[in-house]
């Protein structure tokens, strides 16, 4: 090849430049002895200097060819060395262009492979889009099928929705209407022309009659009961009175004189316990027993209040003996406190503070200086109805001793006693009390349900107050017509059930309308406790 004849070339060079000196070097001795041939009779030093002379010529041409050789031999080595190395990078790159072309090769065969399958996946791709574009056509299709649905649902819908609010606003005439109606209906029944708009308050009115009749009925089937039970208490209240005159009568002299003349005061209570008894046993509802308790209990002690028992707190309800600036019905006392009251609502047992005890104004929740305040509680079954608050601002000194305030704690004693065993014969009344209170509650749920409904209406504020200012009038009217056979004790659950809906949806708007078209104020329902001075 080239590299070869490349080598060949070099090796020769230097050899045939040695070659030529030395021919050079021969012919210049040849010349030299043929000058001293032709030259006459030289002299033997001039032949000896010459052919001294001609062998040093000989001899550094020797030694110059042979340094030549040996100079053209290293340069022929070095270049041959370089030509190897040269040859061997080309024959590692010929060897590297052969893989390479086998694995440009391997790779042209495996992308023809994967022509061939993209081709395949290509056709396959073709079909799908062709399917899909047929499915994307029954999509349009059916999407505006389903568009003209929807639109068709919208008006329907609409349509419906104005049509409900002409059913609402007709159903607050109709309530409206309804009230308007109730409120006549007496007159109408007694002048016997029921007119057809009032139809639906016929009705009502009529289940309300048979609700009546079916509590009168109730009534009269424990009237026995409770005539018999008031029997036995007349019975002990009487056997108490002889049993009481048999201790006077048996009594030592000095005791007996002390009675007669020394302590008219017991005889005096025992006259009014019988009065007591007697005015008692005529009571024939709740409210009647506890008025009556608190009036002869107000003959011993010179200021009486009633507390009624709510969820969470007492309610002042009637004052005897306070000022006129003493209002008892702004008194709000929570279960929760330490008092007087409160004790008697937890241990259930008369609670009473007299002498150094009185020193704590906390228990005491008015104004003054009494030497002895009870609080007694009124419980029937395991219901706390009302604790009666009593003391002795006022009164005179003489009742105001040890005695006389452990005779007044006994005649509370016994008053209770007598009082309890009439309020466990008004059960009856009691759960229908429970009764009342709990379809009182499910009015206000309704009441606030159709708030919400008008408010996510989007009613404005004016319609919100109107329209809730109806259905509250409404709703106490029908309980009016449930509760009037029920008397006092019924007629107020649904008024506190209303404050106690105001109290705890204060922070709301619907506790907020409430509250306005109630008349009640949310910081008054709102007030945990107030006490009178």
């Amino acid at each position: 090849t080239e590299a070869l004849a490349s080598l060949r070339r070099l090796h020769a060079g230097p050899i045939d430049v040695c070659r030529e000196q030395l021919d050079a070097l021969r012919a210049a001795v040849e010349a030299s002895a043929r000058a001293l041939d032709a030259a006459s009779n030289p002299a033997a030093d001039a032949e000896r200097d010459l052919a001294d002379l001609v062998e040093r010529l000989t001899q550094a041409a020797a030694d110059a060819a042979e340094q030549a050789a040996t100079r053209a031999s290293d340069e022929a080595k070095t270049t041959h060395d370089a030509l190897l190395a040269r040859l061997q990078t080309q024959h590692d790159e010929s060897e590297a262009l052969g893989a390479s072309l086998k694995e440009a090769q391997a790779q042209i065969e495996a992308l023809q492979t994967n022509l061939a399958v993209t081709a395949e996946r290509a056709d396959a791709v073709t079909q799908e889009l062709a399917h899909a574009r047929d499915a994307q056509n029954r999509f349009d299709a059916e999407r505006h099928e389903l568009t003209s649905a929807l639109d068709h649902e919208r008006h329907a819908r609409t349509t419906a929705e104005r049509e409900l609010h002409e059913v609402r606003d007709l159903l607050v005439k109709t309530r409206a209407e309804a009230a308007t109606t109730e409120h006549s209906l007496a007159t109408t029944i007694a002048e016997k022309s029921l007119a057809e708009d009032a139809a639906t308050a016929a009705q009502s009115q009529a289940e309300a009659a048979e609700a009546k009749l079916a509590a009168v009925t109730d009534l009269l089937k424990t009237s026995n009961a409770r005539v018999k039970a008031l029997e036995r208490s007349q019975q002990q209240a009487e056997q108490r009175a002889r049993d009481l005159e048999t201790r006077l009568v048996d009594a030592p002299a000095p005791a007996a004189e002390a009675v007669a003349g020394g302590a008219p005061e017991a005889a005096a209570l025992f006259a009014e316990l019988l009065g007591a008894f007697q005015a008692l046993a005529s009571a024939t509802t709740i409210n009647d027993v506890l008025i009556t308790l608190m009036e002869h209990l107000a003959t011993e002690f010179s200021r009486v209040a009633l507390f009624r028992t709510k969820s969470n707190h007492l309610q002042g309800e009637h004052q005897i003996g306070f000022d006129q600036k003493t209002d008892i019905r702004k008194v709000v006392m929570p279960l929760g406190m330490d008092s007087l009251l409160t004790r008697a609502a937890a241990s259930r047992q008369i609670e009473r503070v007299s002498g150094n005890e009185l020193a704590d104004t906390s228990d005491v929740p008015f104004s003054g200086t009494p030497s002895c305040a009870i609080a007694v509680p009124v419980v029937v079954g395991d219901e706390t109805l009302a604790i009666v608050y009593a003391d002795d601002v006022g009164a005179s000194a003489d009742g105001r001793g040890p005695e006389g305030v452990e005779l007044k704690v006994q005649f509370a004693d016994a008053l209770l006693h007598h009082a309890g065993a009439l309020l466990s014969t008004l059960k009856t009344q009691l759960k229908a009390l429970e009764e009342l209170r709990t379809y009182a509650g499910s009015l206000l749920q309704e009441i606030e349900s159709m708030y919400a409904a008008d408010a996510a209406a989007g009613r404005s504020e004016d319609e919100l107050l109107a329209r809730l200012s109806v259905n509250l009038e409404y709703a106490r009217s029908i309980y009016a017509n449930r509760v009037t056979v029920e008397g006092a004790d019924a007629g107020g659950l649904l008024a506190d059930a209303i404050v106690g809906l105001v109290e705890t949806e204060a922070s709301t708007p619907f506790g907020r309308h409430l509250a306005k078209v109630a008349g009640i104020s949310v910081a008054t329902a709102g007030r945990a406790s107030a006490q009178a001075s």
